[in-house]
């Protein structure tokens, strides 16, 4: 009689876990969470790199023009 108490009981439990594929669906929800936010940063990164990257080659030109007339005008500064 004890055994079919103890199988009832199991069976009706109120912590009941849905499990896909042997893993409770909480954890395979917070790994595909985890998976999708590094690729969304990964992906966003190498975006704003492709769109921004002539940009930004242009802009270094610039300061590293500025910076070499600058320490020719001004030899005393000591220019690193």
């Amino acid at each position: 009689m004890s055994s079919q108490y103890s199988a009832v009981s199991e069976s009706v439990s109120p912590y009941a876990y849905r499990k896909w594929c042997g893993v409770r669906r909480s954890t395979w929800l917070l790994a595909i969470y985890i998976v999708t936010y590094v690729s969304f940063l990964v992906v966003g990164g190498y975006l704003m790199a492709l769109l921004e990257g002539d940009n930004e080659k242009r802009l270094k030109g610039e300061v590293h023009q500025k910076k070499k007339d600058f320490l020719e005008k001004y030899p005393q500064v000591n220019g690193r």
